[in-house]
């Protein structure tokens, strides 16, 4: 418990001189730099674990106390109804689809396969520093002023000149097309409010919005299926969503309408997964799990399309709440 509050109080006191960043931050990366040189004997394990868990749980629980709950309930409720259909469908696959023979992993499994790994070596600590440094600096990337690509950039830098990564690794290893594709793709957004074709969707279709949006029943799975359907043309989530709550805002406001709801209803389905260019976090995860030699990604589109559906339903199903709350008149 010693090491525990060795590491607790400087972090506390560096929390309150950058309150940005926090004392928990603080106290994470000093720990995890610690863990690089520093393995708990025997005689410090019981302490350790005594903090990581029970006064670790409890200060969680005091933090949720610190809360203000009328902020908290007014926000919640909004989403209620989508909250409700989300754990439903959850619990729906799990029994549905729950593997009849489940793998059953113990503790010892997990410290085996610990040991197996063994200690860590140069390049994976290397790795973890340079990781810790680039979150702080992409944290404080307002308060530096320090663009989030240039500390891309030097992290990068700083693999390849410790020979964490050699040049060859660079050239063939790194899935470049795929860089190259989810940079354009975030910059999407952008470009289309630079040339104004924003404002040129809502010129053209301004007419048939307003009609549509005096029936909120149609309204809201409309602007669900419309905003599902634009991301095979719109291949960034943040742009399509952008895109449609500037839209329809002022249509909103004018018929009386939260505009939270239209935003709500875009933003419920800018996450398919259909073709692979469409999520950006899919298609990391589906090339860092091997890509097309280990997975097939038609596996997977049914599954895209059943939570598209249930999504749909449970804005539609959330209209009358809405209107409940006073978001929609």
């Amino acid at each position: 418990m010693a090491v525990c509050l060795a590491i607790a109080v400087p972090s506390w006191l560096l929390g309150k001189l950058v309150p940005v960043i926090g004392g928990p931050v603080f106290s994470i990366v000093i720990g995890m730099v610690i863990a690089l040189f520093w393995t708990p004997s025997a005689a410090c394990k019981p302490g350790v674990g005594f903090t990581s868990k029970k006064i670790l749980q409890t200060a969680v629980v005091l933090l949720g106390f610190g809360l203000n709950l009328n902020v908290v309930l007014q926000t919640g409720k909004q989403s209620l109804p989508i909250i409700i259909c989300t754990i439903a469908s959850y619990i729906g696959i799990v029994l549905l689809y729950k593997p009849k023979d489940a793998p059953k992993l113990s503790k010892q499994d997990v410290t085996d396969m610990m040991n197996n790994l063994g200690p860590m070596s140069r390049d994976e600590k290397i790795t973890l520093v340079v990781l810790v440094i680039c979150i702080i600096f992409w944290v404080l990337e307002r308060t530096l002023n320090v663009p989030a690509a240039v500390t891309a950039v030097l992290g990068m830098s700083a693999l390849l000149m410790t020979g964490v990564i050699n040049p060859k690794d660079y050239n063939q290893r790194i899935n470049w097309s795929i860089i190259a594709f989810m940079g354009g793709a975030i910059n999407l957004a952008t470009a289309i409010t630079t040339v104004g074709i924003d404002t040129w969707l809502g010129n053209t279709f301004g007419g048939a919005m307003a009609g549509l949006i005096g029936n909120p029943y149609l309204f809201v799975p409309v602007i669900a299926i419309v905003a599902l359907i634009s991301r095979f043309v719109i291949v960034d989530m943040t742009t399509d969503y952008t895109l449609f709550t500037v839209i329809l805002t002022p249509f909103c406001l004018a018929a009386g309408m939260s505009p939270w709801v239209a935003a709500m209803a875009a933003y419920c389905v800018v996450y398919p997964y259909f073709t692979k260019y469409q999520n950006i976090n899919f298609l990391a995860a589906f090339n860092s799990a091997g890509g097309d030699e280990r997975l097939e990604h038609k596996m997977l589109v049914p599954f895209c399309l059943v939570f598209h559906i249930v999504s749909i339903l449970a804005l539609t199903a959330s209209v009358p709440y809405w209107k409940i709350l006073g978001l929609i008149p």
